[in-house]
């Protein structure tokens, strides 16, 4: 069943909206309070009205006394209208912005709560479209709800007020509504499934610019753009025949409810004329039902256009409320316990370790031991599985078959978040923030001091680099760290890394791959002597990084093909051997 065939429940998803609302009880007071008292002022008229009329047809002799008080009390009526008016509408904003913002929140949050696997099979610009174009759909529905509140309301105490006045008439004034449902319905649900498409689309199109922009060096290297904005166009003009559609169903409401304007207009103009007359009614009867008419049709437009802009918002809501729903299937894909970790004091045990994504076999039973205060190091071809067991071991996933223990603990017994304060991690592609040098950095160890900061950069080779910047540690490192090279990148990373000194685990993935071999070798010799009795897991292709560790895993395929250290491995692995050869390293 694709998309379009889901029956959403829009009453349930516009009740979860409201309960942000609910959350601030006093300015749904305040809104009540205000939406009754704005009713009840609009129905007044027609009776004040309605004695005008009277009076208007039986005035003689100059005296106009019950003209002005009529008038007055209609002045009065107008000017509660406007302060109830006024109240009701700041009652509205607070709670369509106010609620917005909670649950914007709270997607934002379970976004970020999930699991790293879910994050590497989610589409960025999907993401960012929830956020950020969904959420418009958040805030409206709101006062669209509130609109579908008092303005049946409003209709109700007119329809009220007329069946007081003549019952017959208001029976043939209002006998149109009934034929207006069917028709709205069956727009409704194809503004629906445009609104849906639309955002679908939008999500694609905000992926494919996250695409562009990151890659704009690539796309210049192949001249690709073109094609991009071939592509581009391609999916903007989805979207826009997708919205017309929408827009047209939207309009064909405007006419259903004109019919049964007009057919409850005919209605009172030629029942409620015969029945003047005859003398049934009086013409100020007739006179004030008319004006009922013609305000309870506007109220009845309001509905029907709250009615549309609810069903193309729905969407929306679906998409924000499917993050929240699915973040408890989310957490699933990575087992999380309870335990509170302690640092590691004996070892890491690999035993018989598989994993897959997807269908796609990564890891074939990999076993392997990690020695606390050890190093250790995981070496071979590329493809062959080295980041992922660092990513297992980190928790990131979980593993489809054996076990990984933390001090004879598996991992996944350890509530996740605390057993990632264990761990400190430098991956090959250096992720940073648009946020200063001195803030990345920082994000190591919040709380930090500034000479903590530049001790770990010292470290890592960066302080020269930094402070030759107009702004030193103050400069912002750019989106994703563009305005830094790709060694400024990875030693900064580094630095955060190695500022996270309550980790007991340090696990580096090629952190310095874009150094050359002397600067990379002078480095990691201060790194080690800095983590000296921390336990250190490293990938790394120069195997001259390596040759001193304490234990060398050679992985290939998936599996651990050779063990030991490098004199023993020389010896005794061919593929090691001949990495070693490879490189050029004696």
């Amino acid at each position: 069943m694709g998309p379009e065939d889901r029956k959403p429940q829009t009453a349930r998803l516009f009740r979860r909206m409201f309960a942000y609302a609910l959350r601030h009880k006093m300015r749904v007071v305040m809104f009540v309070y205000a939406s009754v008292g704005l009713s009840i002022f609009m129905s007044l008229p027609l009776l004040i009205v309605r004695n005008y009329f009277a009076v208007m047809l039986n005035v003689s002799g100059g005296d106009y006394s019950r003209l002005f008080l009529l008038g007055g009390l209609i002045f009065c009526c107008w000017m509660f209208i406007g302060y109830f008016e006024m109240r009701r509408e700041i009652a509205t904003q607070f709670l369509s912005r106010r609620s917005t913002t909670d649950l914007v929140n709270d997607v934002a949050a379970s976004i970020l709560r999930r699991p790293f696997a879910y994050f590497s099979g989610t589409r960025t610009g999907d993401l960012i479209s929830r956020i950020m174009t969904d959420t418009a759909a958040a805030d409206e529905a709101v006062g669209l709800g509130l609109h579908l509140l008092r303005e049946p309301l409003t209709i109700a105490l007119i329809v009220a007020t007329t069946v007081y006045m003549n019952w017959r008439l208001a029976l043939v004034a209002f006998v149109g509504f009934p034929l207006a449902v069917y028709p709205i319905a069956w727009l409704g649900r194809k503004i629906m499934k445009a609104s849906r498409k639309a955002r679908e689309l939008t999500a694609d199109l905000a992926d494919t610019m996250v695409q562009l922009f990151s890659g704009a060096k690539v796309v210049k290297a192949f001249r690709m753009e073109d094609v991009a904005i071939a592509e581009f166009s391609t999916t903007t003009g989805n979207i826009f025949h997708q919205n017309m559609a929408q827009a047209r169903a939207a309009a064909l409401i405007r006419p259903v409810v004109q019919f049964v304007n007009g057919v409850g207009g005919v209605a009172v103009v030629v029942w409620g004329g015969y029945q003047v007359k005859a003398g049934h009614i009086t013409v100020d009867e007739l006179l004030t039902f008319i004006i009922a008419l013609i305000a309870t049709h506007k109220a009845a437009w309001t509905v029907s256009r709250a009615y549309d802009r609810m069903k193309y918002m729905t969407p929306g809501l679906e998409r924000l409320f499917e993050m929240l729903d699915g973040e408890k299937a989310a957490h699933q894909l990575v087992a999380s316990g309870t335990k509170t970790p302690q640092p590691l004091s004996r070892r890491i045990s690999i035993r018989d370790v598989t994993f897959s994504y997807g269908r796609e076999s990564v890891l074939g039973g990999v076993s392997a031991d990690i020695d606390a205060g050890s190093v250790s190091a995981f070496v071979g071809p590329t493809g062959g599985g080295k980041t992922t067991i660092l990513d297992l071991i980190a928790g990131f996933y979980s593993a489809s078959g054996g076990v990984i223990t933390w001090d004879d603990t598996p991992v996944s017994d350890y509530d996740r978040g605390r057993f990632l304060d264990q761990i400190a991690y430098a991956p090959q592609q250096a992720v940073l923030f648009n946020i200063s040098i001195r803030e990345n950095v920082r994000k190591g160890r919040p709380g930090a001091s500034d000479a903590d900061i530049e001790e770990v950069c010292l470290l890592a080779g960066v302080h020269d680099d930094i402070v030759r910047f107009q702004h030193g540690y103050d400069t912002r490192a750019g989106e994703a760290g563009a305005s830094l090279s790709g060694g400024q990148k990875q030693r900064i990373a580094l630095a955060r890394a190695l500022l996270k000194t309550g980790a007991s685990v340090f696990l580096f993935d090629e952190p310095t791959s874009s150094l050359d071999v002397e600067t990379e070798l002078n480095l990691w010799q201060r790194v080690r002597e800095y983590l000296s009795g921390k336990t250190i897991v490293l990938v790394a292709h120069r195997l001259s990084l390596v040759r001193n560790a304490d234990r060398i895993y050679v992985v290939s395929g998936g599996t651990v093909e050779a063990s030991g250290t490098h004199g023993r491995l020389i010896e005794t692995s061919a593929t090691y051997a001949n990495l070693w050869r490879l490189h050029g390293e004696r």
